[in-house]
C-alpha cells in the first residue's frame, strides 16, 4: 500500500513538472492569451518562464495591468516587463522569485511580489508607485528604492536587517510586523517633508 502511494506521488510530481512551461509554449499549446480593457491575467498557468511575453499583444502600450500570480516563475528580466510602458498594476505573488529586477516603469502605481523568494530589494525608481505588497519573503535588505508616491507598504514575514536610501512620503503606511519581527542593522530612510 505505501509502495503504491508513493508510485503515486511521483507520478503526480512528474505530471506538475511536465507541465511547466513559458509564455511561447503556453500559447502554442492552448492559443492566444486574451486581454481584456487593457488586463491580461495568466493566473495559475504554471508558468516557469516569460520568453514570450512579447507575442502576446500587439499593441503593448494599451496593457493596464498583468497578473502573473500563482505560477512557477523563478526569474524575470526589466526588459520582459518593461514593454508594457503603460501599466500601472503588476502581481508577481506566490512565485518562486528569488530577485527582483530594477525595472523602470514609469507609471506603475501597485507591485505585488508577495510570497517568493526575494533576499534583496534595491534598485527601484517607481515615481508613480502607491502600494508595494512584499510580504512573505525572506527579504533582509531594502537599498536604493525611490517611491516618492507610495502610501503603503506591506513587508510582512520578511527578515528585514538593512534599509538605507529608501525615499518614501511622511505618512506611509509601513507594515513589518508578522511572524518573522525585523532586527534592524542600519536604518537609513528619508521621507519627504519631515518637519
Amino acid at each position: 500500500m505505501k509502495k503504491l502511494s508513493l508510485a503515486l506521488a511521483i507520478s503526480a510530481l512528474t505530471v506538475c513538472a511536465a507541465h511547466a512551461i513559458s509564455i511561447t509554449e503556453y500559447i502554442e499549446k492552448f492559443g492566444p492569451v486574451k486581454e481584456r480593457n487593457g488586463v491580461i491575467n495568466l493566473v495559475d498557468k504554471d508558468l516557469t518562464s516569460l520568453n514570450g511575453i512579447e507575442l502576446i499583444t500587439k499593441e503593448p502600450e494599451t496593457i493596464k495591468a498583468i497578473d502573473l500570480s500563482n505560477n512557477k516563475l523563478i526569474s524575470i528580466s526589466a526588459s520582459q516587463i518593461e514593454i508594457f510602458p503603460n501599466l500601472e498594476r503588476l502581481n508577481l505573488s506566490d512565485n518562486q522569485l528569488t530577485s527582483f529586477p530594477s525595472l523602470k516603469l514609469p507609471k506603475l502605481k501597485k507591485l505585488k511580489i508577495k510570497q517568493n523568494n526575494i533576499e534583496i530589494l534595491s534598485d527601484l525608481d517607481l515615481p508613480e508607485l502607491r502600494k508595494l505588497k512584499a510580504g512573505n519573503n525572506p527579504i533582509h535588505t531594502l537599498s536604493n528604492l525611490n517611491f516618492p508616491k507610495l502610501k503603503k507598504l506591506k513587508l510582512k514575514g520578511n527578515k528585514l536587517s538593512k534599509i538605507y536610501k529608501v525615499n518614501v512620503p511622511s505618512g506611509t503606511k509601513i507594515k513589518v510586523g508578522g511572524p518573522a519581527k525585523a532586527l534592524f542593522v542600519e536604518i537609513d530612510v528619508t521621507a519627504e517633508n519631515i518637519k
